[in-house]
Order: C-alpha cells, then sequence, then structure tokens
C-alpha cells in the first residue's frame, strides 16, 4: 500500500472531479482504500453518492489521524461478533484488539474459523494468554522457532515409531514363519524315526532343526531388542508445544 503522503496527494488531485463524477480508476481507488484503511465496502447504490460519501469518509480518517492506521491484527469475518463475558462491549470486523480476540481464542480455540484475517503466530500469542502474558515480538520470534522445532521433533519421533513398529512387525512374522518350519521338521524327523532308519535324511533334518532353532532365538531376541526400543522412543518422543514465556 502507498505511504501516507501519496494517498493524500491522489485524494487531492482527485478532489477536482468530485463534484462532475469520480472515473472508474477512481471509484476503484476509493474502493480499495476504504477496503483497507477502514475495512468496509462501498455501498453500491447505482449513483456517484455511495462513492462520493466513501472520499469523504477516507479523507476526513487520514486527516483526523495523521498518519497510515495500523492494520489490525485480527480482522473477524462479517457478521460474527464477540461479547466478552462480564463487560457490556462488543466486537466486529476490524475493531477488535489483540488481547480480546486472543483470551476469546484461548477459551475457544475451534472460533478461529470465525476470523477473515489473524498473525500467522496467532497460537503463539493464545498459549501465551492463557498464562496472563503477553510476549513481545521478539518472544513471538523465539517461540515461533521452538514451536517450529518441536513440530520437526514430534514428526521425526513419529516417523521412527512408525518404522520400528513395521520392523517388529515383520520380525514377528519371521518368527511366526520360523516356529511353523520348526515344527514342520520336527513332523518329519519324528516320522522318519518311526519308520526306522532315515540314515542321512535323518542327519539332514536334525541339522535343520538345530538352525531353525538358533533362527527362532534369534528372532525372538531381536523382537525384544525392538519391543524396548519401541517403548523407549514413545516415552522420549515430545507431547507438548513449548509454552510461551513472559518477555523479560
Amino acid at each position: 500500500m502507498q505511504d501516507y503522503a501519496e494517498i493524500m496527494s491522489n485524494l487531492k488531485e482527485m478532489r477536482s472531479r468530485f463534484d462532475s463524477g469520480f472515473s472508474t480508476s477512481d471509484r476503484a481507488y476509493i474502493e480499495r482504500l476504504y477496503s483497507n484503511l477502514l475495512s468496509k465496502k462501498v455501498r453500491r447504490s447505482g449513483c456517484s453518492d455511495c462513492y462520493r460519501d466513501a472520499y469523504l469518509e477516507i479523507y476526513s480518517h487520514l486527516k483526523k489521524t495523521g498518519n497510515m492506521p495500523k492494520k489490525p491484527n485480527y480482522v473477524l469475518k462479517a457478521g460474527i461478533v464477540i461479547h466478552p463475558k462480564g463487560t457490556n462491549k462488543f466486537y466486529a470486523n476490524a475493531n477488535i484488539p489483540d488481547e480480546v480476540a486472543e483470551a476469546h481464542l484461548a477459551e475457544f480455540p475451534k472460533a478461529i474459523d470465525d476470523f477473515l484475517s489473524y498473525p500467522a503466530d496467532y497460537a503463539l500469542r493464545v498459549e501465551a494468554r492463557k498464562n496472563g502474558e503477553a510476549p513481545t515480538p521478539q518472544d513471538i520470534e523465539g517461540l515461533a522457532a521452538a514451536y517450529q522445532k518441536a513440530d520437526e521433533d514430534r514428526k521425526q519421533a513419529f516417523e521412527s515409531v512408525n518404522k520400528l513398529t513395521e520392523e517388529l512387525n515383520a520380525t514377528k512374522a519371521e518368527l511366526e514363519e520360523t516356529k511353523a518350519a520348526l515344527a514342520d521338521a520336527q513332523t518329519k524327523l519324528e516320522a522318519a524315526g518311526s519308520e526306522g532308519d532315515g540314515g542321512s535324511d535323518d542327519g539332514a533334518l536334525a541339522i535343520e532343526i538345530e538352525t531353525l532353532k538358533a533362527d527362532l532365538e534369534t528372532a525372538n531376541a531381536e523382537k525384544e531388542a525392538l519391543k524396548k526400543e519401541l517403548e523407549e522412543l514413545k516415552a522420549a518422543a515430545p507431547k507438548k508445544k513449548p509454552a510461551a514465556k513472559a518477555a523479560e
């Protein structure tokens, strides 16, 4: 947006067309200013009076303030009104102070959908408001970094838990297959023994059984190690976002 001097210069230049009627570009400019400065829309009634009225309101507002108004952090959607309990105040559109908006969001988190615009770090601001604090911009930057890092840590921990869970499930499946193979080999060995001297076949089955037993023991040990690692990872995984701290 233009600065204060540029806007006032443009408005003074447009004054020559106030009586005769603003051009199409003038009207578009007035609409933008009316929306950006006063958070309003020009009431289009099919005549020039609505643009003249908006022009005078813009010009009067800027002359009175003497500078560009600060853009509000929070803007409510059209038709939404907030009435804090225990007060006789009502807030709508862009006239809601930060502390009122953040106190309201601290109590009603889902009410963020009632806002047309809000700061990117509103969650940090609301968290601070819950603690009766109001972080300075410097605090917000630090908290935002901590907030982002905590989210990344949680995401990484979640991925690690998923990976370990997949490995554990694969090891369990391998363990069941080994158990089945061992049972099959033992059944074959018993059958061969009941039929007489199996010779080299008996020896091969005995070796296979011992190998399967060793595999079974290894798979069991791996399963227990994975279970322990998974439990430790879940216990160490960050669960909460960093709390906002007061400015020093």
